[in-house]
């Protein structure tokens, strides 16, 4: 079964891998795409995907120094 909206998806996202770390990383992605487009269509201002991309990781880093255990098993060492 594809797909075909956001809600499909994370209706299915524990079929991946159901635990929290993987809804901790979704949580993460969608505030930081929700802030890039807040930035762009109040402030004129845009990050390119990649920039997005460390953006999003360097975040992660600083949860999981902050204690998002559960987003930490995500990482590969």
């Amino acid at each position: 079964m594809a797909c075909v909206s956001l809600q499909d998806w994370w209706r299915l996202r524990h079929s991946w891998m159901g635990d929290k770390g993987f809804d901790t990383l979704f949580a993460l992605t969608t505030w930081e795409i929700w802030k890039e487009r807040n930035a762009r269509v109040f402030r004129r201002d845009s990050l390119t995907v990649h920039q997005l991309a460390m953006v999003i990781k360097q975040q992660g880093e600083l949860w999981i120094d902050a204690g998002a255990r559960k987003l930490g098993c995500l990482v590969l060492e």
